[in-house]
């Protein structure tokens, strides 16, 4: 993500809050990818109800901040 907002948007500085953490799968997901995903409903993740709880809140609380 850091890479592609870098990248977007040269004049900007981005700063990673760990430039260790890399993920090699998530540079393979791209905008195009995605939409595709959302719009085909493929590559549907499933979770337990607790598991969901906990990651709505976190969602939740990251919207909140803005």
């Amino acid at each position: 993500l850091i890479h592609r907002l870098r990248v977007a948007q040269p004049e900007r500085e981005f700063i990673a809050a760990n430039e260790a953490a890399i993920c090699r799968y998530m540079k393979m997901i791209t905008p195009d990818k995605l939409l595709d995903s959302l719009r085909l409903n493929i590559h549907e993740v499933t979770v337990e109800p607790e598991v969901a709880d906990r990651a709505r809140l976190a969602i939740e609380r990251m919207i909140a901040i803005g």
